[in-house]
């Protein structure tokens, strides 16, 4: 994965993530994990462990292609 794809997929979590109304905070209260590090991955800091990646589209209720593309799990 390139710095470029890296940033989209940084942009669309936070995005997504806006759209619904939840901080990181709130994100953070519903996936267990720390608000400091869904900060470092949507800067792009940290790479999502795959069970941090489901967590994550679990609380948003999305797919994991709509953040992740080229990935693919059932919604």
């Amino acid at each position: 994965m390139n710095i470029q794809e890296t940033n989209k997929i940084n942009y669309r979590l936070k995005a997504i993530r806006a759209s619904i109304g939840y901080s990181q905070w709130i994100l953070s209260n519903f996936t267990s994990i720390s608000q400091s590090r869904i900060s470092l991955i949507e800067k792009g800091h940290v790479k999502p462990s795959q069970r941090e990646k489901e967590k994550i589209v679990k609380a948003l209720d999305v797919s994991l292609e709509d953040i992740f593309p080229n990935e693919r799990s059932e919604k």
